[in-house]
């Protein structure tokens, strides 16, 4: 697959489907179910057992819980953290998850320059949401200006973020856009050097890194390998599909070029639990994020 091709899925396909012969079981098995019901249907009528509808509605779902079975539905991306549906007041941002800091993660063994020097400009999101606390990852993408994942601070009453340096600074949501999964902040007092971008897309099998706090913790750095992209190309839903360990939390982290460079933003992980890790390219969150270095209002973010 070349740089200019993509997979061919509007949504990824996490595990392989059933094999035709899998699915000639099924049938077969649903086949056999079907003939005994109406053995024991007859039977039944021909007794005066009152019961045949029952037996019938039991075989019958039994039948369909057996064809579930063998040809289960595709899983779907999870997103994290999800807003919670409790209505109660926002706690303060003191018990917010990573205020105890802790040391960052030592990256990778081989782990480029360019990504090393990248790491001071990533930071965690601290956010009250939706009558809980909650954490992400974002990075620093203009003067005052921090990038995020939508959901990071969907509903949010109050936003903060924590530099790698210890400083916690008040945020404010000024780009609000959920159908490219992004949000950029205005961060007054933020010093970290902003980072640069990607001038092209990265190709298949191109080596990346995922840089963020997952589970709320210190800084890690993973590698990854880009796998391809999905959805159209240049438009807020194109993807790269990452081979890669994405955590909760890790959403709105950078993901990495061997440069230190963006070339999209995490925003998921699979829900099937395996090795893949999904992130914006940068075509797809350009416009959010060169909106957001201008602009200065703060706007609503979504809902509980």
């Amino acid at each position: 697959m070349t740089r200019d091709e993509t997979l061919d899925l509007e949504q990824p396909t996490l595990t392989g489907g059933p094999s035709h012969a899998f699915r000639g079981r099924a049938v077969r098995l649903l086949l056999r179910l079907v003939v005994g019901v109406l053995v024991l249907w007859v039977v039944a009528a021909v007794a005066g057992v009152p019961v045949a509808q029952d037996l019938v509605r039991r075989a019958g779902d039994g039948a369909e819980g057996i064809a579930r079975r063998l040809d289960p539905p595709a899983p779907t991306l999870t997103q994290s953290p999800a807003p919670s549906p409790r209505a109660e007041p926002p706690p303060p941002l003191r018990s917010l998850p990573g205020r105890q800091g802790g040391r960052a993660t030592p990256p990778p063994v081989g782990t480029p320059d360019g990504v090393r020097s990248a790491l001071p400009s990533v930071v965690q999101i601290l956010v009250s949401s939706c009558g809980r606390s909650g954490a992400g990852s974002g990075f620093v993408a203009g003067r005052e200006r921090v990038v995020t994942a939508a959901h990071v601070v969907e509903g949010a009453s109050r936003v903060a973020v924590r530099t790698q340096a210890g400083a916690e600074l008040t945020a404010r949501v000024v780009i609000y856009e959920p159908a490219a999964d992004t949000a950029v902040l205005a961060v007054a007092g933020l010093s970290p050097d902003p980072l640069r971008f990607a001038p092209a897309e990265a190709d298949r099998g191109s080596s990346a890194w995922v840089a963020g706090h997952p589970l709320g913790g210190p800084l890690k750095v993973v590698d990854a390998s880009v796998l391809g992209t999905m959805g159209a190309r240049g438009s807020d839903r194109e993807t790269y599909v990452l081979r890669t360990v994405v955590r909760p939390r890790n959403s709105g982290g950078p993901l990495l070029d061997a440069q230190g460079r963006v070339l999209g933003l995490v925003f998921a992980t699979a829900a099937d639990g395996d090795p893949e890790g999904y992130a914006r390219t940068w075509p797809a969150v350009e416009d959010e994020v060169t909106a957001g270095t201008r602009a200065t209002a703060t706007v609503p973010d979504g809902s509980c």
